[in-house]
């Protein structure tokens, strides 16, 4: 769908916005059931999908999850035309998608305001409490990241000198995680033309892509809401007990506080519930995608991954073995010299 996009419903329209690409669409299809189970039948639920590549087979499956609902209505915009041209950097398991959201002030001129969900969510409560906050007078509302915190005290040795120097922060801790995020679209136009927002973007290589050029774009006009719309799980079994604890106090009570009653669970970094089920709040994960239509796509994949990465492992290890047993058979020198000159094959 192209052009100027309208608010699908003429009263209590909860407009919602999610980026995604077709690799992604099982786990963001998590995210839509858990909306919808949560969901009250007096609002009316506008979702809508950025992407540039998910498919007319992909879109009809998540269809089935609205099903009959008259209060949910499901689009797919393309902002690619706003970024091209642009080059972002991209690093780890981030993707193009993330930059999309710096351009949805321009790609929905008729919307005054709209609710931003990273696709790696679950849903615990209904979103459009969230939705129906005031932000009049600021750029957009989010929680504190408690986790960025720990790392600039110390956790990330070289976090403080990036945020100081790079980003140049006046007050680092109340820099906020960009997963969720309910946007002034229409402070945002008065405030920033789209090149100015993507010029900043690609003017250098922030760790943290988008949300670090978030962070800088809207210092001091941030409304920061209750950190349990945004509670990022123990990352690694780490993130709670080692880095988290490094952040001040405050910072620290208010992500416990959180856990404790999170309205929506955020699977932030690298490990995720489709890979390790047994993680923090993984099983939340799953109790809504045994409710999907792509469950049974999901313990496939979940299979395959697991029988990769001990694959993996074993191959690691025979090369380990062969490299001990060379240099008895052989002496360091040959082994050193033998592992440059085949590229480390054994």
């Amino acid at each position: 769908m192209q052009g100027n996009v309208s608010p699908a419903f003429e009263k209590n329209n909860i407009a919602i916005a999610a980026a995604c690409n077709e690799k992604f669409v099982p786990y963001m299809a998590v995210l839509l059931q858990s909306i919808c189970e949560q969901a009250e039948q007096k609002n009316n639920y506008d979702i809508l999908v950025l992407t540039q590549d998910i498919s007319e087979k992909s879109k009809k499956i998540l269809s089935l999850i609205i099903g009959d609902k008259s209060n949910f209505k499901i689009r797919y915009l393309n902002p690619t035309p706003y970024i091209q041209g642009c080059s972002f950097y991209i690093r780890g398991h981030f993707s193009i998608e993330t930059y999309f959201r710096l351009v949805l002030p321009e790609l929905l001129p008729d919307y005054k305001k709209i609710l931003y969900l990273d696709s790696d969510m679950v849903v615990l409560d209904d979103v459009a409490k969230l939705y129906n906050e005031s932000i009049d007078g600021y750029l957009l509302g989010a929680c504190y990241d408690a986790d960025t915190a720990g790392l600039y005290n110390g956790y990330e040795p070289n976090k403080k000198a990036y945020m100081d120097q790079v980003l140049q922060l006046k007050h680092p801790y109340q820099y906020f995680q960009a997963g969720t995020l309910l946007i002034n679209l229409e402070t945002f136009r008065a405030t920033y033309t789209v090149e100015k927002k993507l010029q900043y973007a690609a003017s250098r290589k922030f760790q943290l892509l988008d949300q670090d050029i978030l962070n800088k774009l809207c210092e001091g006009r941030v409304r920061y809401i209750d950190m349990s719309w945004n509670m990022m799980v123990d990352y690694a079994g780490i993130r709670k007990e080692q880095i988290i604890t490094k952040a001040p106090a405050w910072l620290n009570e208010m992500y416990l506080e959180a856990r404790k009653h999170p309205k929506i669970i955020h699977y932030a970094g690298s490990e995720k519930p489709w890979k390790h089920p047994e993680m923090d709040f993984g099983s939340v994960f799953w109790q809504y995608a045994r409710r999907t239509p792509y469950y049974e796509r999901l313990l496939r994949d979940m299979t395959l991954a697991s029988i990769q990465e001990k694959e993996e492992k074993r191959k690691w290890s025979r090369k380990i073995l062969g490299g001990i047993q060379c240099v008895r058979d052989h002496g360091i020198g040959y082994t050193l010299w033998y592992l440059k000159k085949s590229g480390g094959r054994k």
